[in-house]
């Protein structure tokens, strides 16, 4: 029987083989609880209610769903906690939570983005209103962005290889299920004709729904990178980091996990290590346990600190699970830890980013070692190569250049070779870093090409290191960007960098490419 009244409902799938005691908090509280704070009510074979008693008002939703139900007309106040419990012909379980309901299921057993593949197999490429994102090849900033009218993914400035999309909202136009706005993470929330009657199905039609592919027409890209939220499947992760890490596989490796400024860090400090250091070494990291390690928890708890050159106080200080980065094949799906969090990646968008990384042109400049008992920052390691090669390069480091109003400096680069290329330097860190790293070159090399201002200001500070004219920045040219990374040998042609560095690599390259750029890595050297 359909119902006369719309209801908003908010539904959650179970994770496939579960039982009621793997999903619900504090279950045999229901089946034992002598004060009857904790009530199951029977709707039908394949329907339960579990809730708890408060007592003051009552909201609106225990007439407008559950109708005449007498014995609900016993609860009372808003934030009461209900769920129902529907488990359809396939033996899957739903929950539609009323009040804070939620807080009766246990979150590791909820299906990751049920809802949000619900609602974009249900919205057209258009009709977004907001989305929450997290930017995970920078900083792991996280937002919710809305428009004033609806519009799509690339209206909200997202940019679908290197932000996460956990949610969405729109407004769903033709579907007779679903009236008006819609919105989806793990769970759904949606306007429906629906109640106690006609719940299950209107829960089986969702979940036809859910399992249409219809959102890889348009959202396709939803399914590159997912975070790992289940504390499972976490734990199991972290032991097969420690595997990996007391074997000496090779997978995972340390880095600094922000944007730091390498011109102010004297040294780096590990507890339990005497020596200073010079960057963050994973060998480091692993001889200062004094016990075996043996857990993610030891991990957490080691510090890494940050030192300048008065060195009386430390400038940063991280654990040393937020330092580490790598990837690694689990359970038959790729895996990538990033600043202390775990993210699924699909085999698919793995192959096509690492491809894109290994066909990257190579420089050919041949740089001398990084040594650091002569050199501590890039700026010394800059200064020492020009010195060294005086008639082919002039050092660009720190001469910045005041542009667009304020006191907005832009650095056009670190060393600057002639004939339009342009070489910048970074020591190799995490992906926060070494994304903004990339983008500086983006933004330096957009300015000299579209701004004519820019450009005359940079060849006059060009003209006041050298007269040499192939120094100079010709506009009918195109530049060549060298990114360039200090580190210890890793082996291989190209530098070593983490996965989200990579999808960073990838969106510059296309954006420089697409100005009439080549971009080439090199790999200096970093020797003691």
């Amino acid at each position: 029987m359909q119902s006369n009244r719309k209801n908003k409902i908010t539904l959650y799938l179970i994770k496939d083989r579960c039982n009621e005691k793997d999903f619900i908090i504090s279950y045999d509280k229901y089946l034992n609880d002598s004060k009857t704070d904790y009530l199951i009510k029977e709707i039908s074979p394949n329907i339960k209610l579990f809730y708890t008693k408060v007592y003051n008002n009552s909201p609106i939703w225990l007439d407008s769903f559950f109708k005449s139900d007498t014995d609900l007309k016993k609860l009372y106040n808003a934030s009461i906690k209900l769920i129902l419990l529907y488990k359809n012909k396939e033996g899957r379980f739903f929950i539609v939570s009323f009040g804070r309901g939620k807080n009766l299921i246990d979150n590791d057993m909820i299906e990751n983005h049920f809802g949000l593949k619900v609602a974009l197999n249900l919205l057209k490429q258009d009709d977004l209103r907001s989305i929450d994102r997290v930017s995970i090849g920078g900083n792991q900033k996280s937002s919710r962005d809305q428009l004033p009218k609806y519009g799509n993914i690339f209206d909200f400035g997202a940019d679908i290889e290197r932000d996460l999309i956990n949610k969405v909202a729109g407004k769903v136009s033709d579907n007779g299920i679903v009236k008006g706005m819609i919105s989806g993470s793990d769970a759904v929330t949606l306007s429906s004709d629906v109640d106690i009657d006609n719940i299950g199905s209107t829960i089986d039609s969702i979940f036809s729904i859910y399992k249409k592919d219809y959102y890889k027409t348009n959202f396709g890209w939803i399914d590159n990178i997912e975070s790992v939220k289940n504390k499972k499947l976490i734990n199991e992760l972290d032991e097969k980091l420690i595997e990996s890490l007391n074997s000496n596989k090779g997978q995972f490796w340390s880095a600094v996990p922000e944007i730091i400024d390498w011109g102010n860090v004297d040294y780096f400090k590990v507890v339990n290590i005497k020596e200073k250091q010079d960057d963050i070494y994973i060998d480091v990291l692993l001889k200062s346990f004094r016990k075996e390690l043996k857990n993610a928890k030891q991990l957490k708890s080691k510090k890494v600190k940050l030192f300048d050159a008065i060195g009386n106080e430390p400038l940063k200080t991280w654990s040393a699970y937020n330092c580490i980065y790598g990837e690694m094949d689990y359970e038959n799906n790729t895996y990538c830890i990033n600043n202390g969090k775990w993210y699924q990646i699909s085999k698919d968008y793995r192959k096509m980013i690492e491809t894109d990384f290994e066909n990257t042109d190579k420089s050919e400049i041949r740089f001398d070692l990084f040594q650091t008992q002569m050199c501590k920052t890039e700026n010394d390691y800059s200064t020492m190569f020009v010195n060294n090669h005086p008639n082919d390069y002039i050092l660009m480091d720190k001469n910045n250049i005041y542009h667009g109003g304020g006191r907005n400096q832009i650095e056009l680069c670190d060393i600057l070779a002639k004939d339009d290329t342009l070489i910048h330097l970074k020591p190799y860190s995490g992906s926060s870093t070494l994304s903004h790293f990339f983008n500086q070159g983006l933004v330096s090399a957009d300015l000299l090409l579209s701004d004519k201002e820019f450009r005359d200001k940079a060849n006059n500070k060009i003209n006041a290191s050298s007269n040499d004219e192939k120094f100079r920045i010709d506009e009918n040219k195109s530049l060549r960007i060298v990114y360039a990374i200090i580190q210890k040998d890793k082996g291989g042609s190209l530098p070593h960098i983490p996965f989200f560095s990579k999808v960073s690599l990838k969106y510059v390259k296309s954006r420089l490419k697409a100005m009439r750029c080549t971009v080439e890595l090199a790999t200096i050297h970093k020797v003691d």
